[in-house]
């Protein structure tokens, strides 16, 4: 099991990595400064050298959220659930979130992947602000289509 102090540390690691990809180009670049490139670079920093990065089908070449599933769908995915057990996150049934959390959630027809820290959910946005609090953890959530745990390995 991965200590919080662990997966903290990989979350801020992953939130430096993307500031700095966003900060140093002109716009916001789906697969490289997005919420899934968030999602890969936290699994990197996280897993180190057991990094699964290498390993997955990347997603890549979409302009949008349609694109992003049409993608998963063509690298071979069946579904976000898929993605994530090949990333080595198991599903949480009890949808009682912790720090180090992986979600995906729709609000009015816009998804994003988020991750949770101790208090808040973070992610990427759209405007060329890096990575922000998205909103509150809640003691149960029913919102996320995908709530799911790192496995450690």
């Amino acid at each position: 099991m991965y200590t919080e102090d662990q997966l903290l540390t990989a979350i801020a690691k992953a939130t430096e990595e993307i500031n700095d990809k966003t900060f140093q180009i002109k716009d916001y670049v789906r697969g490289y400064n997005d919420c899934f490139a968030f999602l890969v670079c936290y699994e990197k920093h996280l897993r180190k050298e057991k990094s699964r990065e290498s390993s997955l089908r990347l997603v890549k070449g979409y302009h949008n959220q349609e694109g992003f599933f049409d993608s998963l769908g063509l690298s071979g995915y069946t579904s976000l659930e898929d993605l994530a057990k090949v990333m080595l996150f198991e599903p949480v049934k009890n949808r009682v979130p912790q720090a180090g959390d992986i979600a995906y959630e729709e609000r009015q027809s816009i998804g994003s992947a988020m991750i949770a820290e101790k208090d808040y959910w973070v992610s990427t946005t759209e405007n060329k602000q890096g990575v922000k609090k998205r909103r509150k953890l809640l003691f149960k959530e029913l919102r996320p289509i995908l709530l799911a745990r790192p496995v450690y390995i």
